[in-house]
């Protein structure tokens, strides 16, 4: 069994019961929950902006694409960024395209 470090109440000379010990590690895990919660929420609140501002790009390119021929929307579609690809899809599909024709 390993031995046991002594706690800051040990230190400072401060008998304390073990119930007492028990809530102050319940505390402490406590706290790193929040910390790791709070860690989560913000991870996942960049990922949701980080998707909203792909899709409000490859909005802006689907007014763009819609100017074009077909021949370039499609140049985008095999070889453009993941919101060009995205945009170039939506306007390829608005024109009759399918995954078998392109």
């Amino acid at each position: 069994m390993a031995a046991q470090r002594p706690g800051l109440t040990q230190a400072l000379g401060v008998k304390s019961s073990p119930q007492a010990s028990r809530k102050q590690s319940t505390v402490g895990r406590a706290e790193s929950d929040m910390g790791f919660w709070s860690t989560v929420g913000k991870v996942a609140r960049a990922g949701v902006e980080h998707a909203n501002k792909m899709n409000q790009d490859a909005k802006n390119n689907v007014q763009k694409y819609e100017q074009e021929d077909d021949g370039y929307v499609k140049e985008k579609f095999k070889s453009g960024t993941t919101t060009e690809k995205m945009a170039a899809a939506r306007v390829l599909k608005s024109r009759g395209y399918t995954k078998d024709t392109l």
